[in-house]
């Protein structure tokens, strides 16, 4: 195995061990767990989340010789803390419902270490929108656009099997790179997940980040336009608005409007997200299909817009290189 280490899924001690260790030098757990079919030992502290803390491992068989390298053998390990375990039992049936899908991590195990209970899911080849969010402070018009495109796509899958998600922001979507080079999001995290077709006899607010939670979900109300609002506001975040507006629930939608106009974002994309991120729910899009319709006549106009600024010898240049692939 190489330098990688054996980390401790103890929550409470998370010590790294030579790999070869069958106990943790630290506080004498397994450093093997078992699961229904497979084992699970982690190499890797990811950190902690809303029900526990999260670890990259492998997932391997018995007597199987264990390579972190390969990456099909890649999962994240959560370790559950007990005052969230309703939550984990949310994401655990949503993940599971869901795969598989490539909008979603697929789900792989639900299994526990004496009394504490343990989820493994697929492991993302990528990195949060957020942390990409950070290192450039807004995105291109042209890239925003085909995010909010497959996040849309995504939740339209998402509530065709009744689920709402009542989390989406930034950090729950992972940007993941396919083999043609292009860029999916996948959504993560749905210890908040709603699901409608189940009768809820006890009620209670859900809340998520607070910058992407609409009214109605303060008040145990959500729906499919309560995650509408939430990528509305992801994309406004994205162009550059800036998070003060955002959190803004006065007027009939967050006032971010002439901030996005003077960094030269399109009248369209302006009053779609404005659509998304009505304050009062019925004003919204009614769905995802809707906004999708919406969201490839802007690409176009993206589009349209990127080749005006071209020069006229790179706009030769392109038309060029069209015309030799069409007769090759």
């Amino acid at each position: 195995m190489g330098n990688y280490p054996a980390v401790c899924m103890n929550p409470f001690c998370r010590t790294e061990n030579d790999w070869d260790e069958e106990l943790c030098s630290e506080c004498g757990e397994s450093l093997t767990h078992h699961g229904e079919q497979d084992r699970y030992r982690a190499f890797g502290y990811i950190g902690v989340g809303r029900f526990g803390v999260a670890y990259v491992g492998m997932q391997f068989s018995q007597g199987e010789d264990v390579d972190p390298m390969e990456d099909g053998n890649l999962v994240v390990i959560k370790s559950v803390i007990p005052d969230a375990v309703c939550l984990a039992e949310l994401e655990a049936q949503a993940l599971y419902e869901l795969s598989p899908s490539s909008w979603f991590p697929r789900f792989i195990d639900a299994f526990a270490y004496g009394n504490r209970p343990y989820i493994a899911q697929e492991w993302i080849d990528g990195r949060p929108l957020s942390r990409l969010l950070e290192k450039s402070g807004s995105l291109s018009e042209k890239k925003t656009v085909k995010i909010l495109t497959g996040v849309f796509t995504a939740v339209r899958e998402l509530h065709s099997r009744g689920i709402l998600h009542r989390d989406i922001q930034p950090a729950n979507i992972m940007l993941r790179k396919v083999d043609d080079g292009v860029i999916d999001p996948v959504i993560i995290d749905f210890g908040l997940a709603y699901f409608r077709h189940e009768v809820h006899t006890e009620h209670s607010p859900v809340l998520g980040c607070k910058l992407y939670t609409p009214i109605e979900q303060y008040r145990d109300e959500p729906n499919c336009r309560s995650d509408i609002f939430a990528i509305g506001i992801t994309g406004a975040e994205l162009l550059g608005a800036d998070p003060e507006l955002l959190a803004l629930r006065e007027g009939p939608f967050p006032p971010f409007r002439r901030q996005l106009e003077k960094k030269g974002v399109s009248q369209p994309l302006i009053s779609f997200l404005e659509r998304c991120t009505m304050i009062d729910h019925a004003d919204r899009l009614p769905n995802c299909d809707a906004a999708l319709a919406i969201l490839k006549k802007i690409a176009r106009g993206v589009g349209r817009k990127n080749w005006r600024k071209l020069s006229k010898a790179a706009r030769h240049e392109r038309l060029a290189s069209m015309k030799s692939l069409s007769m090759s």
